[in-house]
C-alpha cells in the first residue's frame, strides 16, 4: 500500500487523499479524495496509476476539454472561445464564440478543429463568395435568368435572403436551397401563373366539348366586355348571366351556392381569383343604377333567372319588404318557397314516429322549425338520416331512401303490401322523386318493366336442383328422396349424422345408417 501512495504521489503531486484508502489488492476497489474538486470516488489501483485524470471524472473532463482547447487556440491562435458549460464530448455541439466578428454559433468540437474557417461562416468570406456564384449559375441555368440576386447575401444554404423575380417584379424570402429545389424558384405568382396555363392546357378541349355542347345563345342575346375593375378584357357577359373567357375561349360554369343565387370564379389582373354572385354582374353592365343602390332584386323572385329585365337595384330595406312579401323563409342558408311547396308530417312509420319532419311531393324534407335538410347521394339515390320516437319515446335513428319516403306518403299502397315491395322510377331518373314520376312493385315486376323498356329478353335461368337418394344396399332401388342432408338424417332417427350422409352422396365413404347415398338430379 505503501509504494501504491508513493507512486501516485509522484505522478499526481498531492492532489489526492487517501484516508479512506482500503487497499487489498491491485485488481480490487478502491476510495479515493480529489482535493482539488473535492468529490470521492471509486476506481482501481491500476486505472488510478494508468490514467491521465487519476479516475476522477472531473479531472478526468477537465483534462479532455483542455486538449480540446489547446488543438484550438494551436490552430486558430486566439480567435475562439469555448464555452465549458456547454461541453460534453467531442462528437456533440459546443457554443463556440468568433471574437473577430462577434458571432456565437454551435458545433462540434471535431469539426471546428477540421474546418479551415473553425465553423464561424463570417470568417470563410471567400466560401459564401464562391457559394453565392455558383447558386446565381445554378439559377441562371434552372430559371434562364429571371432572378435578381443583387440584395442577396449568402450566409449558409439554408439561411434565407432576398430574392426579385424579374418577370413579376415581386420580392421574395427564400433560401438558396429552397430556390434551386423549388420548380418556379420560389416565386408563388411564376407558380400560380404556370399552374394555370398547364391546367388550362389539359382541360382547354375537354372544357369547349362540354360547355359548347350545353350553352345555347338566345336570339336576343348580346354580350359585353365586363368593365368591373382590374377585371377588364378578360371576360364578356350576356344580358342572360352567361359568361365567356376571353382569355380561354370558352364560356365559363355557373355554379349554385347554398342561398340558391348563381355564381360564378374570376381571376384578376394580378391572378387572384373571387366568388361573383351573376346577378349582379349582369345588373352591373346592363341594368342602369340611377340611385346608386348597391343590392340587386329578382322581380320575379326566381333566383336563377338572371335576365336583365328579371332585374333591379334596390335598397337594403326595399330587398327585404321584396323577400317577405313573397313569404321566402331563409334560415341556415336553406330556402323554403312555402307559397309553392306544401309540407305535410311524415307521420309513424315501422312504430316510430317522425311527426318532427315534413315532405312535400317533390321529395323535400324540413325539420319542424322549417329547415330544409340537406340529402346524400348514395347509389344513384337521394338518401337522408332522420331521427324518431319509438313506443318508449326513445330517440332511434334511421336512415332512409327518399324516393320510398315519397311512395309511403303520396301513394296509396297495394292490397297485398309488405316491405318486400320496392318503388319504381318511371322515366329512370333515380334523382327525380316527384310521386308521379314513382309506383310500387314487387322486384320481379320492376325487373321486367326494365327489360321491357329496353328492349331486353329476360334470360332464362336452368336451374339444376339436386335432391339426396336413399338407396336400398341390396337392390340398388331408390326407397326415398331428401331436400337436405338434416331432412334425411331426421328420417332415420340420427340427427348427428349429416355428414355421413353427405360423405355418401360424394362419394367419400359407401354406406351411412345401413343405406346408401347419392345425388339425384330432379
Amino acid at each position: 500500500m505503501d509504494s501504491f501512495i508513493e507512486k501516485s504521489k509522484t505522478k499526481f503531486s498531492n492532489i489526492f487523499s487517501y484516508e479512506k484508502l482500503n487497499y487489498i489488492s491491485t485488481k480490487k476497489p478502491i476510495n479515493l479524495i480529489c482535493l482539488i474538486h473535492k468529490n470521492e470516488f471509486i476506481t482501481t489501483v491500476r486505472n488510478h496509476l494508468d490514467t491521465t485524470s487519476g479516475g476522477c471524472n472531473d479531472c478526468n473532463f477537465n483534462y479532455r476539454f483542455l486538449q480540446f482547447e489547446n488543438k484550438s487556440k494551436e490552430k486558430y491562435s486566439d480567435n475562439f472561445i469555448i464555452n465549458k458549460n456547454t461541453f460534453i464530448t467531442g462528437n456533440t455541439k459546443t457554443e463556440i464564440k468568433c471574437i473577430k466578428h462577434n458571432n456565437i454559433f454551435m458545433i462540434s468540437l471535431q469539426k471546428h478543429l477540421v474546418q479551415n474557417d473553425g465553423g464561424c461562416y463570417k470568417c470563410n468570406k471567400n466560401y459564401s463568395d464562391n457559394m453565392l456564384k455558383e447558386t446565381i449559375e445554378k439559377s441562371k441555368i434552372k430559371f434562364n435568368d429571371n432572378y435578381d440576386f443583387t440584395n442577396f447575401k449568402y450566409l449558409l444554404a439554408t439561411t434565407k435572403g432576398e430574392l426579385k423575380c424579374k418577370k413579376h417584379n415581386n420580392i421574395i424570402n427564400i433560401s438558396s436551397s429552397e430556390h434551386l429545389l423549388s420548380i418556379y424558384g420560389g416565386c408563388k405568382l411564376c407558380t400560380f401563373e404556370d399552374k394555370t396555363v398547364e391546367k388550362t392546357k389539359i382541360n382547354i378541349a375537354k372544357q369547349k366539348k362540354i360547355i359548347k355542347s350545353t350553352t345555347k345563345l338566345e336570339k336576343d342575346e348580346e354580350f359585353r366586355i365586363l368593365t368591373l375593375p382590374n377585371y377588364e378584357n378578360s371576360y364578356k357577359i350576356s344580358n342572360y348571366g352567361k359568361v365567356f373567357s376571353l382569355i380561354n375561349k370558352i364560356y365559363m360554369k355557373l355554379t349554385k351556392n347554398n342561398n340558391g343565387y348563381m355564381q360564378i370564379r374570376l381571376y384578376n389582373n394580378e391572378s387572384k381569383s373571387k366568388i361573383f354572385r351573376v346577378h349582379q354582374l349582369v345588373a352591373y353592365m346592363f341594368v342602369e343604377n340611377k340611385d346608386n343602390t348597391k343590392y340587386v332584386d329578382h322581380i320575379d323572385r326566381n333566383r336563377i333567372n338572371n335576365h336583365f329585365r328579371n332585374l333591379k337595384w334596390v335598397t337594403h330595406q326595399e330587398n327585404m319588404c321584396n323577400t317577405n312579401k313573397n313569404r321566402i323563409i331563409e334560415k341556415n342558408n336553406k330556402i323554403i318557397e312555402e307559397n309553392k311547396n306544401n309540407f305535410i308530417k311524415i307521420g309513424i312509420i315501422n312504430n316510430i314516429n317522425y311527426s318532427n319532419y315534413l315532405i312535400n311531393e317533390d321529395g323535400d324534407i324540413t325539420n319542424i322549425k322549417g329547415k330544409l335538410l340537406k340529402q346524400h347521394i348514395n347509389d344513384g339515390y337521394n338518401n337522408i338520416a332522420l331521427i324518431g320516437f319509438n313506443n318508449e319515446n326513445k330517440k332511434e335513428s334511421h336512415s332512409f331512401r327518399v324516393h320510398r319516403l315519397v311512395a309511403y306518403i303520396f301513394i296509396k299502397k297495394p292490397d297485398n303490401f309488405n316491405d318486400n315491395y320496392v318503388v319504381n322510377h318511371i322515366d329512370e331518373n333515380r334523382l327525380n322523386n316527384n310521386f308521379k314520376n314513382l309506383e310500387w312493385c314487387t322486384s320481379s315486376e320492376n325487373t321486367q318493366k326494365y327489360f321491357q323498356l329496353h328492349n331486353i329478353e329476360k334470360p332464362i335461368i336452368k336451374k339444376n336442383i339436386k335432391l339426396i337418394g336413399k338407396i336400398d344396399i341390396k337392390t340398388n332401388n331408390i326407397i326415398k328422396k331428401y331436400n337436405t342432408f338434416v331432412e334425411a338424417s331426421n328420417d332415420i332417427s340420427s340427427k348427428n349424422n349429416a355428414g355421413s350422409i353427405a360423405c355418401c352422396c360424394k362419394g367419400l365413404r359407401k354406406t351411412a345408417n345401413g343405406y346408401k347415398w347419392k345425388f339425384i338430379n330432379e
